[in-house]
């Protein structure tokens, strides 16, 4: 069985190599972030979600039922080492594309990273 169109693609753009590296710097990382956790403050109660806020001043409607929501409310950060990631690269005055969903996490964190002179593509 062949290699599929897409990999046979990656593959010319850069080394499996170098993903696997990307993927490791991320475990070591997120290892290395253990320790700062703080919890997310509660600002205001809400019917459904509850506002809360960050300890790096993001500010999320929350519930206890969603494991995004969980996880920013036990640590005030999700998926700390890809969130570490993009504050090393993104910068103000960038141009971004954000392709998810859930509650935003990463949309409000590329709002404050590109600040008013960038721009997010949703």
């Amino acid at each position: 069985m062949g290699e599929s169109k897409l990999l046979t693609a990656l593959k010319r753009l850069t080394s499996i190599r170098l993903l696997r590296g990307v993927g490791e710097r991320m475990i070591r990382l997120s290892d290395r972030l253990q320790y700062r956790y703080k919890k997310s403050r509660l600002l205001k109660k809400g019917v459904d979600r509850d506002l809360y806020q960050t300890a790096s001043n993001m500010l999320f409607w929350l519930n206890t039922s969603g494991c995004v929501d969980k996880c920013i409310l036990e640590k005030g950060i999700f998926e700390p080492a890809a969130t570490q990631i993009v504050k090393q690269y993104v910068k103000k005055g960038d141009v971004v594309l954000d392709v998810g969903a859930n509650i935003g996490y990463y949309t409000v964190m590329l709002s404050k990273l590109v600040g008013n002179e960038g721009t997010i593509c949703l």
